[in-house]
């Protein structure tokens, strides 16, 4: 006798239990999707038989959890500001206090307005942008190939930004780019020491995504001084920052002449801070 949907579910959770309290929702996540369904649609069929390939499919990626992989690159995507984005190894996985530096960019960017984003990763700061304000022109920027791979993918279908190899420590580069109206990265920024005392499932993410130097901020200080000229005037910078970074990337954008505000992630958290140009 086959398995119903429910009794999947079921063995899935009694599988991961004793290694996450997450254990239901992911169960019902995994066999949502391997039968192509969101998961309230999941709940409406919980008597229906599965076939062998269903469990099979289901069964390695528990498998691949249990073995440390976060969710996100066992499913091969993930969601950011409602729009579906690929993600795998080797790339930086988006969170969703992200979503408020998009957020910034689309209600500052002038009207058909130009921006970059530096260390695009997945590319889903510019695919929330663009997705959002057809309008603007941009540039998503990534050294690394594996996450330059998945910015291509996830921005193919947009004609207006232009995905490039790019090095944010490499002054040269800089002098590559076009004016632009607003420059924003989400860079690394977790002190060097402090990586390797991150949640495990934290460290399977590339290190070169979580590593800003010494005191987390050498990517900050090499985008402000490299890309200050790029800016025209009441241009602007739009920095994601560690909980205890505000100040220090305040305190860099006005060395260099910008004025400066913070805007809040949902856990009242300083997260972005913006450089206007004056």
């Amino acid at each position: 006798m086959r398995k119903t949907v429910n009794d999947l579910r079921k063995q899935l959770c009694e599988e991961m239990m004793p290694f996450t309290e997450e254990a239901a929702v992911l169960a019902d996540i995994i066999v949502a999707y391997s039968l192509c369904i969101d998961r309230s649609t999941l709940l409406t069929i919980t008597h229906i038989p599965v076939d062998d390939k269903t469990e099979a499919i289901c069964e390695n990626m528990v498998r691949e959890l249990l073995n440390g992989a976060p969710i996100q690159y066992v499913m091969g995507e993930c969601w950011f500001y409602g729009l579906p984005i690929k993600i795998g190894k080797g790339c930086f996985i988006p969170r969703m206090d992200t979503e408020i530096l998009a957020q910034k960019v689309m209600e500052l960017l002038p009207i058909e307005g130009r921006f970059a984003e530096v260390c695009s990763g997945s590319g889903c700061v510019s695919k929330a942008i663009m997705a959002n304000r057809s309008d603007a022109e941009g540039l998503a920027l990534e050294l690394y190939p594996k996450p330059l791979s998945y910015t291509e993918e996830n921005l193919k279908e947009f004609d207006r930004i232009e995905v490039r190899k790019f090095d944010a420590l490499d002054p040269d580069d800089y002098k590559q780019l076009p004016k632009l109206d607003i420059i924003v990265s989400n860079p690394p920024y977790i002190p060097t020491d402090d990586v390797d005392m991150l949640d495990s499932v934290v460290q399977c993410e590339p290190r070169t995504a979580l590593d800003g130097g010494e005191d987390g901020l050498t990517y900050y200080r090499a985008i402000i001084e490299y890309g200050d000229e790029l800016l025209s005037e009441g241009g602007r910078f739009l920095f994601e920052v560690g909980f205890d970074q505000a100040d220090d990337v305040k305190a860099l954008l006005e060395k260099k002449g910008y004025d400066t505000r913070c805007y809040k992630d949902l856990g009242g958290i300083d997260r972005v801070v913006e450089g206007i140009k004056c």
